[in-house]
């Protein structure tokens, strides 16, 4: 952060890594992120459960259906258990959107010709669509002039002038304002009544709240 906000990305694999990591840990592990995997997680083990069992019983048609779940179920479960627990902490951690993220062209933006600041959030990362498509970008607040931005394909370059930092900031703050959870934090009073009046009207979905949606969670 320290380096970043005197104009130096990161620029080393382990570097690169890490701030790959802190962002994603903004986007995978606020309360209500961790609160819906721990569901989908119960959801989706017993579904595996349910199927493995009358798979385990098929497989074995002349032993006892309740002996089949004992002997086989067992191991069997212990070692999806560790499998789907090791595979959620891989996606919280860094996982695939993390590779992506890494890989994507990264910029601190100066936006100190803006007549506004930039505001914080408890949930203070912006991300355009799904991040998969060339020009989506994921942009975090480094404070109240910087931003960092994460693009796919090419990052902008060079100095914004006062029209374009302004329009930057009044589209993540609106973003932010509007996905927040519980808080806001700015130190512009200019916002005050937009927070009063959009704060979490419109969130933006998490990596859990994408996975859950098939399981109407």
């Amino acid at each position: 952060l320290s380096q970043m906000l005197a104009g130096q990305r990161p620029r080393t694999i382990v570097a690169r890594r890490d701030w790959s990591r802190f962002v994603m840990s903004l986007m995978s592990r606020h309360p209500d992120s961790v609160e819906k995997l721990e569901r989908l997680h119960s959801a989706m083990w017993e579904e595996s459960l349910s199927k493995a069992l009358s798979e385990i019983r098929a497989a074995v048609p002349d032993m006892d259906p309740v002996l089949a779940g004992a002997v086989y179920a067992e191991s069997w479960g212990k070692r999806q258990e560790r499998e789907r627990v090791e595979g959620l902490r891989r996606m919280m951690d860094y996982g695939y959107a993390g590779r992506v993220l890494n890989r994507s062209s990264w910029d601190v933006l100066d936006l100190s010709k803006s007549p506004v600041d930039l505001v914080l959030s408890d949930k203070p990362v912006y991300r355009t669509k799904t991040f998969r498509e060339k020009g989506d970008f994921i942009a975090v607040p480094l404070g109240p002039r910087h931003l960092f931005k994460a693009t796919i394909g090419r990052a902008r370059q060079g100095p914004l002038d006062a029209a374009l930092s302004s329009k930057i900031v009044t589209r993540i703050n609106t973003a932010l304002i509007r996905g927040a959870g519980m808080f806001v934090i700015g130190v512009d009073a200019a916002y005050e009544e937009q927070v009063r009046a959009q704060m979490g009207s419109e969130p933006i979905p998490s990596i859990a709240d994408i996975m859950a949606e098939p399981y109407a969670l």
